[in-house]
């Protein structure tokens, strides 16, 4: 299992434990974002930064999915990664970080 999210690009994928009762899939990659600058006609790409996004997928239908790419601040959400805990609308629920074929299933059943 992995600690943290790949920084190569490729995704990562953890299940979210409510205690011991699964409740989700956050499926995560990095993405680099760049400033634009400019007139419109003529933009000007600066300042590359990497950013986390996420994905969370709810085992119970009735909760939305949840995105954020880290610019969206209308997302309930926080993840601390040196925790391991992502807390959404209040509630910390544990990430188990999956590897392999387990983190690929996961990734590609998210469909994102």
């Amino acid at each position: 299992m992995t600690t943290s999210p790949a920084r190569d690009g490729s995704g990562a994928a953890a299940w979210l434990f409510d205690g011991d009762r699964r409740v989700g899939t956050l499926v995560t990659r990095v993405h680099r974002h760049w400033d634009r600058i400019g007139p419109a006609t003529h933009p000007c790409h600066v300042n590359p930064t990497e950013q986390t996004e996420w994905c969370v997928t709810f085992v119970d239908p009735a909760r939305p999915r949840l995105f954020s790419d880290e610019v969206d601040l209308e997302v309930p959400a926080v993840v601390q990664w040196d925790t391991g805990t992502f807390t959404v609308t209040g509630q910390p629920l544990r990430m188990q970080w999956l590897a392999g074929d387990a983190r690929d299933e996961a990734i590609a059943r998210s469909g994102w």
